[in-house]
């Protein structure tokens, strides 16, 4: 919610940051209209990624058109982006791809709410926006494919380890280490946790199995390995969910802000939006100021990040 205010701040600054960089800004906006990510090195811990992170270098850019009066370019290049952040999210064979391409999509969602506030009633949104803010699915939120990826990029880190001593040996079998490492990555691919997602629930993704038990006897190093990893992994799935509850904010603010203004607050009006864009487990709030609506976030709860997601009233739906 700072962008605007901190490209506003130093405009001149911004604009020339991104002096020279059309052809980049370009090559961006092009991966939109591509459907899968995927990688055709051979899995393994030296294969190169793309530079990534210029994967949100438009974003600052969408910010300056929209101070600068050219909100109509900042909304396209906005959607155009979390068109292709939810490509990533959904069609990716890397867990690093897809939570960049949710990173992606949650932020340029955000950007969009702040611009399309500060826009008169009634003003046109490009229809890329209408395409790019649907209700996300299931599939996008669900990490199973990523998951595929990241498990064959480890199989291959661990099967390019030394051979151990004999005595190491006996402690760790690498068989059974991959076994447990393939149940732990397929498990957001189970029915149970993908309704879950569906029903936007928080995760309650199965327990590992124990290391007291016969199996981690001949694999104690392994089964270890694999339980100190388990935490990690769990964390991912619920920072999807959040990235799809900014998703479903924002198209929930695009449906609001083509509603004429009535006698119904905001709230009231937004309980008859499109189902999909609705949350029974997390219900739209309004802020203190009722400037905002906003939603209780599910991951990344203790890095000291905002614990709402949250995105502001259209201009004619705010309190006067």
């Amino acid at each position: 919610s700072a962008c605007l205010a901190a490209v506003r701040a130093d405009a001149d600054a911004v604009a020339q940051a991104h002096a020279g960089h059309d052809g980049l800004h370009a090559r961006i906006a092009a991966l939109g209209e591509d459907d899968h990510y995927r990688s055709l090195f051979v899995p393994d811990t030296a294969m190169p990624f793309p530079a990534f992170q210029v994967l949100m270098e438009r974003t600052s850019w969408h910010a300056l058109a929209h101070v600068r009066g050219n909100s109509t370019q900042a909304l396209q290049g906005t959607c155009e982006d979390i068109r292709t952040g939810r490509m990533l999210m959904a069609h990716s064979d890397s867990l690093l791809v897809a939570m960049v391409g949710s990173a992606m999509a949650e932020r340029n969602a955000g950007l969009f709410t702040e611009i399309l506030a500060e826009l008169p009633a009634g003003t046109a949104v490009p229809a890329t926006c209408h395409q790019a803010l649907v209700a996300p699915t299931v599939a996008e939120l669900d990490l199973c494919l990523p998951l595929r990826g990241e498990f064959s990029f480890m199989r291959a880190a661990m099967a390019n380890q030394p051979e151990p001593e004999q005595a190491q040996g006996w402690l760790h079998d690498e068989g059974k280490t991959q076994a447990r490492n393939a149940w732990q990555m397929s498990r957001t691919c189970s029915t149970e946790v993908q309704a879950q997602i569906r029903d936007d629930r928080p995760l309650q993704l199965p327990a590992p199995p124990s290391v007291w038990s016969l199996a981690c006897v001949a694999n104690a190093a392994g089964c270890v390995v694999m339980n100190i990893s388990a935490p990690v992994y769990a964390g991912y799935p619920p920072r999807m969910q959040d990235a799809g509850a900014q998703l479903r904010l924002a198209g929930a603010m695009l449906w609001l802000h083509s509603q004429p203004r009535g006698p119904a607050d905001a709230l009231d009006r937004l309980a008859v939006m499109p189902p999909a864009l609705r949350s029974t487990q997390r219900p739209l709030q309004l802020s203190a100021d009722r400037q905002r609506v906003q939603v209780p976030r599910y991951g990344r709860a203790g890095d000291g990040g905002p614990a709402l997601i949250s995105a502001p009233l259209p201009q004619a739906w705010r309190p006067q």
